[in-house]
């Protein structure tokens, strides 16, 4: 747990010596990017299955070995500024993924397409406050998921 220790980065290959790692908590940091090799290790961090990003300015995720936890069943993104984009490639490259917390303008911007996701898969849950479902303002200034971004949220996805 290295989480509120004012961490700005991650270097390249950080948890290379820590081939059982099964949890980490770098929430409520300063970590404003994950850059490539971040998760990068020889081991593949193949029990890596719960990993908190959430309280971070985080917006790009510029590690290819990020999208390749193949292990990960827990991922916290809340209070981040990650894109749909991101969201895309970690439900479609994480297969045994069971929880994933999405940055709440996120999580209610899909609120609002609720319907249309659960069109392609009925284990698709959103957890959705009356707020989310009559405020379309979260939606403004994210760029909408397209249909390709709905037919991979089809598996496991739990906010």
């Amino acid at each position: 747990d290295v989480s509120c220790n004012k961490i700005q980065s991650v270097d390249r290959r950080t948890f290379e010596s820590l081939p059982f790692l099964q949890f980490i908590n770098l929430s409520c940091n300063l970590i404003a990017e994950l850059r490539f090799g971040t998760f990068q290790a020889w081991h593949g961090m193949q029990f890596l299955h719960t990993l908190n990003l959430s309280h971070n300015p985080l917006t790009p995720v510029e590690d290819s070995y990020f999208f390749k936890l193949r292990a990960l069943k827990y991922l916290d993104m809340g209070k981040t500024h990650v894109m749909f984009k991101t969201v895309e490639s970690i439900v479609m490259m994480s297969p045994k993924l069971e929880k994933l917390i999405l940055p709440s303008r996120m999580a209610c911007c899909l609120c609002q397409f609720k319907n249309n996701i659960n069109i392609f898969c009925n284990t698709v849950k959103l957890h959705c406050d009356s707020e989310c479902l009559t405020n379309t303002t979260y939606c403004g200034e994210l760029p909408l998921p397209d249909d390709k971004f709905y037919y991979c949220f089809n598996c496991q996805f739990f906010n």
